[in-house]
């Protein structure tokens, strides 16, 4: 991602809170988000290790506001033709990016309930996320999965041998937020 889009991005955000909160910074160092997928003759994974973004938090470290980015191109199944061959399903150079937007988060113990809009594909769509949370010094930890139906968005399903794959991707997540001046 170019400094200048990551400048807009964080530009674009910060608009959108209160003097009164800080904004954390995603560790893309340590986060990732990752998908498996199926088909009748054999499954897969991938995993994408450069996520940005940033979360809004308050003095009592309650979150209000989560923004994520990540590139179709930075997911990686260990297959570079089965990569290539999802850049071009996806459409990579049309729709680059996926986006995750929420600012309505409920907190139940040591889970979250994230509603908020997910935008890929070049749609955007509701979606509710679930996610374990832990609190450390100046670090909130993010782990959790969600089902995504790639037809929901408009993905036409790629076949292999006359078969489709599965609609139903899964997604899994780690994501690690500190507390950094931006």
């Amino acid at each position: 991602m170019s400094k200048k889009n990551i400048f807009c991005f964080i530009l674009i955000f910060s608009n959108l809170v209160f003097s009164q909160s800080e904004k954390w910074k995603i560790n893309s160092n340590s986060s990732y988000i990752s998908y498996s997928g199926n088909h009748i003759l054999h499954s897969w994974e991938g995993i994408n290790n450069n996520v940005f973004g940033l979360f809004v938090v308050n003095s009592e470290l309650n979150i209000s506001d989560i923004a994520i980015l990540i590139k179709v191109e930075d997911f990686d199944s260990g297959n570079p033709n089965r990569d290539s061959h999802a850049l071009e399903v996806l459409e990579s150079l049309k729709y680059p990016q996926i986006r995750f937007y929420s600012d309505d988060i409920k907190y139940f113990k040591d889970e979250i309930e994230i509603f908020g809009k997910l935008t890929f594909f070049g749609k955007s769509l509701e979606k509710i996320i679930y996610s374990e949370i832990k609190f450390e010094e100046n670090q909130i930890l993010l782990n959790g999965s969600f089902d995504l139906i790639l037809s929901d968005f408009g993905v036409k399903l790629p076949s292999f041998l006359g078969v489709k794959i599965d609609d139903l991707i899964k997604i899994s997540f780690k994501i690690e937020v500190n507390k950094d001046k931006i």
